[in-house]
């Protein structure tokens, strides 16, 4: 079972990955000393594998079990690419994306056509971009091409900040007073979108 959190005035589920954040630590460092990171990434994110199945038979399940019934999903750079894929399911009301990695996860490494996966999209969207993550994230991007026409278009935001570097929300050095302060909005921004849009 996936570790909970009473932090939301809703239930919240944490997934660090097939087997627990240490295996998943593990696994990582024997790949990368291996040279082949891609080539873990790509097991981690083959959705019409293990991963959709990961889901509709086990996380969906325990979440439907502890009472939840609407979904909201967050992730920060590769998980991002999971928020997109989660919010094709209809039971997902909003999805938010911290220094995203959505087009360097589907279209770089899984070699997959990001518009269609973007077009399976179905609830509102929040992406959170530092200065130098893909332009597809942020505003004016491939992301809000796509779902400005759909029928949630309206209900999603783009936020980037330039001066931050990819991953500053959960790596950066928050002794420097601007990222910590770039940290805090975008957690309070994550807050304010879910509670917007999850109902």
């Amino acid at each position: 079972r996936p570790p909970r959190s009473t932090l939301f005035p809703y239930t919240t589920l944490f997934r660090s990955g097939v087997g627990g954040l240490d295996r998943v630590v593990d696994d990582l460092q024997r790949h990368v000393g291996a040279g082949d990171l891609d080539e873990w990434i790509r097991e981690q994110s083959d959705w019409s594998g293990h991963r959709q199945i990961e889901w509709v038979e086990e996380l969906l399940p325990y979440a439907r079990s502890v009472g939840a019934e609407i979904f909201g999903a967050v992730g920060t750079c590769w998980g991002a690419s999971l928020v997109t894929r989660l919010c094709s399911y209809g039971e997902f009301k909003a999805g938010a994306s911290m220094h995203p990695a959505t087009t360097a996860i589907i279209q770089t490494i899984l070699n997959q056509d990001l518009y269609e996966i973007l077009e399976e999209v179905q609830c509102p969207q929040l992406l959170i971009t530092a200065g130098d993550d893909d332009k597809n994230e942020m505003r004016g991007g491939l992301a809000e091409k796509v779902w400005s026409v759909m029928k949630f278009g309206d209900a999603c935001d783009y936020k980037t900040y330039p001066d931050m570097v990819h991953g500053w929300t959960v790596r950066g050095d928050v002794r420097d007073q601007r990222v910590e302060n770039a940290a805090r909005a975008a957690f309070n921004a994550v807050v304010g979108f879910l509670a917007a849009n999850i109902k």
